[in-house]
């Protein structure tokens, strides 16, 4: 029986979020895009498409992180990189240590190590990495898991093709 909802009502619920203010919004820190976008809100899907190699990976980790900050609870899930790795990232970005001595440890210097350190003692201990063969299954197991113990806010499926899921097609 369900027919829609009249726009009258719509536009009445969208008064009132407009008024009280979205209780989820999730920034970029790309300036331009949050004041077009105003933020990302609760319950919408993004989905963010270019060529391999443009940093839709790294984009999505710089989401996840100012998500943190702001106080969201996230899961980052990675069917290409390992969590060492996507962590290994932010460290080198947080701690202001050149990104390739994370992949030539011979190059780090005893300052960086330092800065490595104190980088991660302010990692966040709610915010979660899933890495290796993900199913959609073992996505919604974490995630449900997650949202019981800590709250979860934000899920990043990050490389959709590598996430093991039902169907003949890419497209099922």
């Amino acid at each position: 029986d369900d027919d829609g909802t009249p726009y009258f009502d719509s536009a009445t619920e969208a008064l009132a979020t407009a008024r009280e203010g979205a209780r989820l919004k999730v920034y970029t820190d790309i300036p331009k895009l949050d004041q077009w976008t105003g933020g990302f809100r609760e319950g919408e899907l993004i989905v963010l498409t270019a060529e391999t190699g443009t940093g839709k990976s790294l984009f999505a980790a710089q989401i996840r992180a100012r998500a943190c900050r702001d106080g969201y609870v996230a899961l980052f899930c990675s069917g290409e990189m390992s969590r060492s790795h996507l962590a290994g990232r932010e460290l080198a970005t947080a701690s202001g240590v050149t990104p390739i001595k994370m992949r030539r440890d011979d190059l780090l210097t005893e300052d960086d190590f330092s800065a490595l350190i104190t980088a991660a003692s302010h990692q966040c201990k709610k915010c979660r990495i899933l890495d290796g063969e993900l199913s959609l299954s073992r996505i919604r197991r974490a995630a449900r898991k997650m949202k019981r113990r800590n709250g979860l806010d934000l899920l990043i499926l990050d490389y959709d093709e590598l996430i093991e899921a039902e169907g003949k097609t890419e497209f099922e």
